[in-house]
């Protein structure tokens, strides 16, 4: 597992982080549905043909170029085809009462978080709001300067073994998965925290 990050300094103010995972590893509460997740958008008429072939494009650098689930570029769904969306749709026949429940319980908790704690702190947020550090060849910490003045921040590890020296958590803990200390996070752990104005 890497974390890479795309883009030249001073190319473009925007950075993309993605995680490489090559060591077969999944982290910890992950699960995998039989039904295939495909990306779709809605976006103008015109933009469509765009939003295809850049579907494409990303699709080609996908990791793991010898691992048989890679998806074909070609055969792709268009992203604006309303049949990709209803295939995005949760298969409830595929989510047996556990763990499947549970996981669909771990997620409306979080969309509950982000409706309570996030959304009303978007208006009026500025462009290149967020800034990040990496902490380590696995670890970064993102933080947001949210339009209320409050600030946002997320530290994150992707890998096995614990990360130190990591900024500590802003004032009030949102959420955390894993453990973590005020400069450590554990094995496949994560935290949000919030401070400023609003909190």
């Amino acid at each position: 597992m890497k974390l890479v990050s795309e883009g030249e300094p001073g190319a473009s103010e925007h950075r993309i982080i993605r995680a490489e995972n090559n060591s077969g590893v999944k982290p910890h509460g992950l699960k995998e549905s039989r039904t295939p997740f495909p990306f779709f958008s809605d976006m103008p008429p015109e933009l469509r043909q765009d939003i295809l072939e850049g579907r494409k494009e990303e699709l080609l650098k996908t990791p793991e170029p010898e691992d048989p689930r890679r998806p074909d570029p070609d055969a792709t769904l268009d992203p604006c085809d309303p049949a990709s969306f209803q295939a995005a749709k949760l298969n409830h026949s595929e989510t047996p009462e556990e763990p499947g429940a549970e996981w669909r319980a771990f997620v409306r908790e979080l969309i509950a978080l982000r409706q309570q704690e996030i959304v009303p702190r978007l208006r009026g947020i500025g462009g290149h709001s967020g800034s990040y550090i990496k902490t380590g060849p696995l670890a970064v910490c993102v933080t947001w300067a949210m339009g209320d003045g409050s600030r946002l921040r997320l530290r994150l590890n992707l890998s096995e073994q614990a990360q130190w020296g990591l900024p500590p958590p802003e004032s009030r803990l949102l959420r955390r998965e894993g453990e973590a200390g005020p400069d450590r996070l554990g094995p496949w752990s994560l935290d949000f925290s919030l401070s400023g104005t609003g909190t």
